[in-house]
């Protein structure tokens, strides 16, 4: 029973020292870039069925019909 439990507080340990470790590299690490995708970008790579739904969709919503800009096609 003892190995046993040698042998548990061991791997805690281990796993405490790991996990330590890798939250020290995190919070150390540079922050990573956010890109948000402009309405250009996102329309430039749309189809034109696509393109005509998004339009309607933000047509919609300008309009405020916010129902049926939501709807799902």
């Amino acid at each position: 029973m003892r190995g046993v439990s040698s042998i548990l507080a061991a791997s805690l340990t281990a796993l405490v020292v790991i996990l330590t470790a890798k939250a020290i590299a995190e919070a150390n690490s540079a922050p990573r870039e956010i890109r948000t995708e402009s309405t250009q970008d996102l329309l430039a790579k749309l189809n034109p069925q696509q393109k005509q739904q998004f339009e309607e969709a933000a047509r919609a919503f300008t309009e405020p019909r916010f129902t049926d800009s939501l709807v799902i096609h």
